[in-house]
């Protein structure tokens, strides 16, 4: 997060630098009484729309980096955050079908993987507490070897071999309430394990729905960045060609151009952070998968 929303304020300051160079206005404040033509009124109300833009950025970006101090305890600088590098798209490691990343998912997911590994462990402890109640048949040897026994000179050996049954009358309904205590306890495991399988399904469904959907948006906005920076060239052309260019026109072409970029610069880290939780969710996230 504190990466995306760091490439956001680069383009929100890039975009609010942009209308103050162009216009030569560093102030967006206007005083009621004040007479302004019509195109300076547009221009500080452009000014002032990028302002709130980009204080708003600043806002989610101190949030962000107070999300990370508390996951792990370190607050990042700005030249560590300048460092960060982005991972590119894990391709290789995508499954090919949504059908085939849910049946990965509900395989290998540790989520999953840990339930799992607790219902089988509840079940042995049931297996434990269920043999209480049955008798316990074993069977028993001994020997013994004595020297010089009772004034004999010599060895004398001993051997005895039996079986030994014991059970276990009554506990004070002691064991029954083990047995009950530890099918709860199974019970309970697999609520949970039927729960953590709906939503390690839907987590899958929705970061499939972003991959789609993010690469449709990543292709518009490149398409929206393009068709401005056209009309940008034009006219810049017309207005060295002596035509006629209001300077609100440049601005708005400016502003609309950064800010198609920044929202493919966004789109595309959003369209990789989706992978990744896929990936996650199929339990594939090792060191070789993260890609530079």
């Amino acid at each position: 997060m504190a990466f995306r929303t760091r490439e956001m304020l680069r383009y929100a300051i890039r975009s609010e630098d942009n209308i103050k160079r162009l216009s030569g206005m560093q102030e967006a404040l206007v005083e009621r009484g004040v007479g302004l033509s019509y195109e300076e009124l547009q221009i500080k109300a452009q000014l002032s729309q990028s302002q709130a833009h980009r204080i708003n950025i600043e806002r989610a970006y101190t949030n962000a980096r107070n999300n990370y101090k508390s996951v792990y305890s370190v607050d990042l600088t700005e030249a560590q955050i300048d460092s960060l590098i982005l991972p590119s798209l894990p391709q290789k490691n995508m499954p090919p079908t949504l059908d085939e990343a849910v049946a990965k998912a509900l395989d290998s997911s540790p989520a999953l993987i840990e339930l799992q590994q607790a219902l089988e462990t509840k079940k042995g402890d049931l297996e434990v507490r269920e043999s209480a109640m049955y008798p316990k048949i074993e069977a028993v040897a001994e020997a013994t070897n004595k020297e010089n026994d009772q004034g004999y000179a010599g060895t004398r050996s001993e051997q005895r071999y039996g079986v030994q049954v014991s059970y276990n009358l009554f506990s004070g309904y002691r064991d029954v309430d083990n047995i009950r205590a530890a099918k709860s306890d199974i019970t309970s495991v697999r609520k949970s394990l039927l729960d953590r399988r709906r939503t390690v399904e839907e987590r899958v469904r929705n970061a499939w729905n972003d991959i789609l959907t993010l690469q449709k948006t990543i292709a518009l906005y490149e398409n929206q960045a393009n068709i401005t920076w056209a009309y940008l060239e034009l006219v810049k052309k017309k207005k060295a060609m002596g035509g006629e260019v209001g300077i609100t026109e440049i601005i708005t072409g400016e502003r609309d151009y950064i800010n198609a970029t920044s929202s493919k610069v966004t789109s595309e880290i959003e369209h990789i952070t989706a992978a990744y939780m896929l990936l996650n969710q199929m339990g594939l996230i090792t060191p070789d998968v993260v890609e530079n």
